[in-house]
C-alpha cells in the first residue's frame, strides 16, 4: 500500500473576535510516489514567481496582489494539463 502526505495551511481565525468572519483550511494529498515531483513544482514557483522565497501569504511578492497570486495558480495548472498531454 502506497503512503500518501496531505499538507495543509489555514486563513482566518475562527474563535477570535477581530472583524475576521471566516476561517479556511484547505489541504493537499500527495502520493509518496509524486512527492518529488510536488516539491519540484513548489521550487519552480519559489524561483520564477517569488525570488527564490518560501509560499506564503505573507510574502511581499504576492501579500496584498491577488492578481499574481492568480497568475501563479494559471500559469502552473496550464504546464500541468500540457504535460498531462505528453
Amino acid at each position: 500500500m502506497e503512503k500518501y502526505y496531505l499538507f495543509g495551511d489555514e486563513s482566518g481565525t475562527p474563535s477570535k473576535n477581530d472583524g475576521i468572519n471566516h476561517f479556511i483550511y484547505a489541504c493537499v494529498l500527495i502520493k509518496e510516489s509524486d512527492l518529488q515531483k510536488a516539491r519540484e513544482v513548489r521550487t519552480y514557483i519559489s524561483q520564477q514567481f517569488l525570488n527564490g522565497n518560501i509560499i506564503k501569504a505573507s510574502n511581499r511578492a504576492i501579500s496584498k496582489n491577488f492578481s499574481k497570486r492568480i497568475q501563479i495558480l494559471i500559469r502552473k495548472k496550464m504546464k500541468i494539463i500540457l504535460r498531462s498531454r505528453n
